[in-house]
């Protein structure tokens, strides 16, 4: 009988975790500043279960944070992929500690269809599958975390690029340096623009250099392109050294970069297919020919 409730126990606990987790993310501020534009929702009644699995992933990623917080805090990689990404750490924790009370769940599934079927395997085999789905479960917001910084890193290259060429054409219009640097981030669109020009209007609020900003910002969400058009804007702005033509083929050199990347991602999908292809035809082959062959092997 114990055991019986304990399954249930954990069938329930891990089904809520299971629809919590896969709840979808709290939107960013630019979709809530979007959303101001369409007509009202009616709310959701603070009782109801997603509103619940929202407090309960608050509340659990608040304490993994602050326990986080006093070993030393998170990783500085992580830092930043969150920041790129546009993805709250606490968000990504309490998502963590969801996925992985939905994926204890495994365990009481396996032991219920044995159970079933008349023969239960032992509690050591759901023990250890509801173990494993527990750290698997944990693991998926954090490798989505990772994908999601990598899709922005790649979206971010491509708006310096932009960038860049708009810089270009505001000097080539006989703009200054600085004027170009603030022009361009006003007309470029994007979240990476909207941070380069941030960024810019706070250097000229404190009264630092522009390049320097620029390579901080660079710096923080780790996007080369941005730090070495900092390198090179700086180099510009004490030396007086052309930039024109510097910048022009940095937004040539990252574009080729783009492409090849791209055509390298579009050569490994092509290898992915390639063995599912091979499987259709051979299953193909085996029923157009199993009927001859099976009248073959009758007739002999």
């Amino acid at each position: 009988m114990t055991l019986v409730l304990l399954t249930a126990v954990g069938f329930a606990l891990g089904l809520s975790g299971l629809a919590a987790a896969l709840r979808p993310e709290a939107a960013s501020l630019r979709s809530t500043l979007a959303s101001l534009q369409r007509p009202p929702i009616v709310a959701r009644p603070p009782g109801s279960p997603a509103g619940l699995a929202a407090r309960l992933q608050r509340s659990a990623g608040d304490r993994i944070v602050a326990a986080v917080a006093t070993r030393g805090g998170f990783p500085e990689s992580l830092r930043q992929a969150a920041e790129l990404a546009e993805i709250s750490l606490t968000d990504t924790c309490g998502r963590s500690a969801l996925w992985a009370v939905g994926a204890v769940v495994v365990g009481p599934l396996v032991w219920a269809a044995g159970a079933f079927t008349g023969s239960p395997p032992t509690l050591v085999v759901p023990l250890w599958l509801s173990l494993a789905g527990a750290a698997v479960g944990a693991l998926v917001p954090w490798l989505q975390l990772r994908a999601a910084a990598a899709t922005a890193r790649q979206a971010a290259r491509a708006v310096v690029a932009v960038y860049l060429d708009l810089v270009v054409l505001c000097l080539a219009g006989g703009m200054g340096l600085e004027g170009a640097l603030h022009q361009a981030a006003e007309v470029t669109e994007g979240p990476m623009a909207d941070r380069i020009g941030a960024a810019l209007d706070h250097a000229r609020h404190t009264g630092a250099a522009p390049w320097d900003a620029l390579a901080d910002l660079g710096e923080r969400l780790q996007v080369s392109e941005l730090t070495e058009l900092a390198a090179a804007v700086s180099l510009a702005g004490i030396e007086g050294a052309r930039i024109r033509s510097t910048l022009a083929a940095k937004a040539a050199a990252i574009r080729r970069h783009q492409l090849a990347e791209a055509e390298t991602e579009a050569s490994t999908v092509t290898e992915r297919l390639f063995l599912p292809a091979v499987l259709l035809l051979l299953g193909f082959l085996v029923f157009v020919g199993y009927p001859a062959f099976a009248r073959i092997v009758i007739g002999l």
